[in-house]
């Protein structure tokens, strides 16, 4: 059973972009079967292709991060999203913080816009490239939810950092992102049991976040900035089914 288990947890290596490690973890094959059972070929088709959306969100965090001279350590894609593994230290500017966390949403929505924007031009297109301009802009404006450790948790973060530090502000992030996504997740439970899955998460990585931050500030500063693990921008996929759920 370990075995087992450490094979469906395990990652895929899909090659480098940019220098940047990509990799696939198996747990997004079962969001392809789960399509496929559940929708049909389409819908899994829609799925692998919002594969490269969420590439690209990450692939945004990186490259500001790189531009900006942080590390980047690898991007892995999962079943509920991606997570670009950067190397934000404690000590790293507020401003730093604030353009790689928008780096993110910001190509999200610039691209759902663009793929939407066929339909005001006379030619014609499959209908999921408008589909996937809906994915995107979910993405984006998804992840700008003040929820650690979301994009929109950490544009906050970055915001309070400015003022109050790195561990009032983070502290301070943590208490929003724990109440809203308990909103979220009861919000799912009662009205939109689609998004279920997300909300439960979220709710988990702000909970894992929390305790990182915790045992983090037990160490001395001097140590905290020096072996500050690497910190996850993540972004959720939205299932087709939710994503046309929203737009109804």
């Amino acid at each position: 059973m370990p075995a087992l288990l450490s094979k469906i947890f395990s990652e895929v290596n899909l090659g480098t972009l940019f220098k940047i490690p990509v990799k696939l973890n198996w747990s997004f094959f079962l969001l392809i079967i789960l399509s496929l059972i559940t929708s049909g070929p389409s819908d899994a088709f829609t799925v692998t292709l919002t594969l490269f959306s969420v590439l690209g969100h990450e692939l945004s965090h990186s490259l500001v991060a790189k531009k900006l001279g942080i590390e980047v350590k690898e991007i892995t894609l999962y079943y509920f999203g991606g997570i670009a593994s950067i190397n934000l230290k404690d000590n790293s500017s507020s401003h730093d913080e604030l353009s790689v966390a928008m780096a993110g949403p910001i190509f999200s929505i610039l691209l759902g816009l663009l793929l939407l924007s066929v339909k005001l031009t006379p030619f014609v297109f499959p209908a999921i490239v408008p589909m996937l301009g809906l994915i995107n802009l979910v993405i984006g404006f998804g992840n700008l939810m003040p929820i650690f450790p979301l994009d929109g948790g950490r544009i906050l973060r970055s915001l309070l950092k400015m003022k109050w530090g790195y561990i009032q502000a983070t502290k301070a992030s943590l208490i929003v992102a724990r109440v809203l996504g308990f909103i979220l997740l009861a919000n799912a439970i009662i009205f939109v049991h689609q998004l279920i899955i997300i909300a439960a998460i979220i709710n988990i990585l702000t909970f894992a976040e929390s305790i990182r931050f915790k045992s983090e500030t037990l160490l001395p500063e001097e140590k905290r900035k020096i072996n500050y693990p690497s910190n996850p921008e993540s972004s959720v996929i939205p299932s087709p089914q939710e994503v046309g759920h929203e737009n109804k």
